[in-house]
C-alpha cells in the first residue's frame, strides 16, 4: 500500500474509506505494473498483450489488436517479440484450423508476487460472502468493467501518444 494511506485500520469504515482503498489499490497495483514490466524489460503493449492473456486465453490476433488499439502490422509486431521471448506461442485454433489463436508460450510469465497477493486478498474476502453477496459484486465488477472498456473506445480526433519503449 502507498505510505500516504489515508484509512487506518477500523472496525468503523466509511463508503469514503471504502473508495480511497480502492484508489490506493489502483495506485499500488499500477505502481507494481510499472515495475513489474521494467523487470520484464517490456513495453506497454507487450505487458498489456500478456495481461489480456490472463483473462481470455487463448485470444486470436484480432481481438487482441483491438484490445491493444494496433493495426494488424502491430499486433502482429507484439506478437512475434512476445513469440521470440516464449511468453507466447500461436496454433491452429481447435475448431477452425484456418485460425490462429495465442495462448502462453514455454517463457509465460505467471502471475507471482504482488499479483499474486492481490488475488490471494480477493479470493479470501469472496469466501466471506454468500452466494448472493458474491453474486451482487459479480454484477458491480461486470457494470465497472464494461463502463471503463466503454470509456476507453477510441474517441474522435488524435489518438493519444503512447509509446513501445522498453521500461528501463
Amino acid at each position: 500500500m502507498p505510505e500516504n494511506s489515508q484509512v487506518p485500520p477500523d472496525p468503523q469504515v466509511s463508503t469514503g474509506d471504502l473508495f480511497r482503498l480502492v484508489q490506493q489499490l489502483c495506485l499500488s497495483y499500477d505502481l507494481a505494473q510499472n515495475r513489474y514490466r521494467s523487470q520484464l524489460e517490456l513495453n506497454d503493449s507487450d505487458l498489456r498483450a500478456l495481461n489480456l492473456l490472463r483473462t481470455v486465453d487463448p485470444v486470436s490476433p484480432g481481438t487482441l489488436g483491438r484490445y491493444l488499439g494496433l493495426s494488424s502490422a502491430g499486433s502482429t509486431t507484439v506478437l512475434d517479440r512476445l513469440e521470440s521471448r516464449g511468453f507466447v506461442s500461436r496454433h491452429a485454433h481447435g475448431a477452425d484450423r484456418r485460425r490462429t489463436v495465442i495462448g502462453p508460450g514455454a517463457n509465460y510469465p505467471h502471475c507471482t508476487g504482488p499479483g499474486l497477493a492481490l488475488l490471494r486478498n480477493l479470493h479470501r474476502l469472496c469466501e466471506q460472502l454468500d452466494e448472493p453477496g458474491r453474486s451482487r459484486v459479480a454484477d458491480l465488477l461486470r457494470q465497472a468493467s464494461e463502463e471503463l472498456a466503454a470509456s476507453s473506445l477510441p474517441a474522435a480526433g488524435p489518438a493519444p501518444t503512447q509509446t513501445d519503449e522498453p521500461a528501463k
